[in-house]
């Protein structure tokens, strides 16, 4: 899944997998004509799914990101400066390449809490959804919700899919978690909606905990970053495989053959330690 503030633009991801299913997701800007057009760039390109997020219509405190001054482009400083010397590998490759970019947009800089302000709809509602859907062929997935009255509504509201998330906790201190509702979204929603969940997914133990919660299946976020920061593609496979190989080592230690036989154990099948 591409995301609108990715560092490679709808087209270039398209062309590096011209054979994988492409996902794009949305942040719905103030200016929906500019949005129209993403989407538009996205169907053109091949891309099925539209995924709707609805949890960062204003930016978290993110302090971290303040305190490191995270920006896009990055800004060169003294630190950044200092840090580059510490690792020379990394600057010699972010040199030998472009530096990371909003490619989806046009020419922009400052911080991501900036760029959330300036752009993105604080206002987006279910009448929102209601005009992607008519503008948006393919299936619809709502992302950000942590509610079975939410999930509820936006499928009425023309939503295919509820994808269950508080944002890897970065919008919200203190959100829920989304393993902790998935159970009654499943309730609310029925056996037919597909319901995907991110969030607090860290290892296959996670993974088989919220399937057997109700969901249909999970999203990694930190996993694959980590690995690709680490080692890059080789990286990235690697933290892959040590979530399947997790995933495998539980349902065999649980005595279920498939995924399927999961649903329904409920999240006391791995209770959560400590």
């Amino acid at each position: 899944m591409l995301s609108t503030m990715g560092t490679r633009s709808i087209e270039h991801v398209a062309d590096a997998a011209p054979g994988a299913r492409r996902w794009f997701q949305l942040y719905l800007r103030r200016d929906r004509a500019a949005s129209l057009a993403l989407i538009e760039r996205a169907a053109a390109a091949g891309f099925d799914t539209l995924v709707l997020t609805v949890d960062t219509r204003v930016p978290g405190q993110r302090y971290r990101d303040d305190r490191n001054r995270l920006s896009m482009p990055p800004r060169l400083t003294l630190r950044t400066a200092a840090q580059s010397a510490l690792h020379p590998a990394w600057s010699l490759d972010l040199l030998a390449h472009d530096a990371p970019a909003m490619a989806n947009f046009g020419p922009r800089s400052g911080s991501v809490t900036d760029v959330v302000s300036s752009m993105f709809d604080p206002a987006l509602s279910l009448d929102d959804v209601r005009w992607l859907r008519g503008n948006w062929a393919g299936p619809i997935v709502v992302k950000g919700v942590l509610s079975a009255t939410d999930a509820e509504r936006f499928i009425d509201a023309g939503a295919d899919a509820i994808w269950l998330s508080n944002h890897g906790g970065r919008q919200l201190d203190r959100a829920i978690a989304p393993i902790e509702v998935v159970g009654a979204v499943r309730a609310a929603l029925g056996d037919d909606i597909p319901l995907l969940l991110d969030s607090g997914i860290r290892s296959g133990l996670d993974v088989v905990a919220a399937i057997a919660a109700g969901a249909d299946f999970v999203f990694l976020g930190r996993g694959y970053m980590y690995g690709l920061m680490a080692g890059g593609r080789i990286g990235v496979e690697r933290a892959l495989d040590l979530v399947a190989d997790e995933t495998l080592s539980t349902m065999q230690l649980l005595g279920v053959r498939t995924t399927a036989e999961l649903r329904g154990r409920g999240t006391a099948v791995l209770a959560p330690t400590g």
